[in-house]
């Protein structure tokens, strides 16, 4: 979930919650304009300049898809 602020935030308790509502969110560091998961937990993002970033997994780490992965996300 991306807010009105850039701010990047993610479910957490997906998998043990009624229905997947989960029980809260956590902040992702960084600033993205879009957000968007896709198939096998895979997450990709848009930054404020329209950089393209993919989510690594597990931990909060992320890796720009071009040459810029030392960010934060």
């Amino acid at each position: 979930m991306v807010n009105s602020h850039n701010e990047v935030f993610r479910r957490q308790g997906v998998e043990g919650s009624a229905h997947g509502t989960g029980t809260g969110w956590e902040e992702v560091p960084g600033h993205m304009s879009y957000v968007k998961t896709a198939e096998e937990g895979i997450t990709w993002a848009i930054d404020e300049v329209g950089e393209v970033w993919k989510w690594k997994g597990g931990d909060i780490s992320i890796q720009v898809v071009v040459d810029n992965a030392d960010h934060g996300w």
